[in-house]
């Protein structure tokens, strides 16, 4: 059977941290979907290059980001891999929304909420959320 996978980043930092606490599941069932495809984006890409070097999540296995990307490379030499590109309508998309909320909260952060790309701005359907620290 031939299926396709968008993988979510923190399975393929699973996949390539052998410290992970599901690393050894990920690889078995990586290793067992020998007739499946694999499909990864620019997001998860960086997502997993910025897990890598980031020392609170790896600790004392913290890579440079040449060494991060040296782990990427050795997983994308798997033929099962493809690159989904963005559509180039994405940029556009994306600069097109509006309607974001921005909640104070203690400590110098703001939570800013964004709608989801595939709905219209609405307080009743589903955001995600953004933690920053205020300027």
């Amino acid at each position: 059977m031939n299926t396709l996978n968008f993988l979510d980043a923190n399975v393929w930092l699973a996949l390539l941290w052998h410290r992970h606490m599901h690393s050894e599941t990920a690889k078995l069932w990586f290793e067992q979907a020998s007739q499946e495809q694999f499909f990864f984006c620019r997001f998860v890409q960086l997502t997993v290059l910025r897990l890598l070097t980031t020392e609170k999540i790896m600790g004392k296995d913290t890579r440079t980001m040449s060494e991060a990307w040296h782990l990427w490379d050795q997983i994308w030499a798997d033929t099962r891999l493809e690159f989904l590109p963005e559509p180039e309508s994405l940029e556009q998309e994306f600069r097109s929304r509006r309607g974001c909320r921005v909640l104070p909260l203690r400590f110098g952060r703001t939570l800013i909420f964004w709608p989801l790309p595939q709905w219209p701005v609405s307080n009743s359907l589903p955001l995600t959320a953004r933690l920053s620290r205020a300027a």
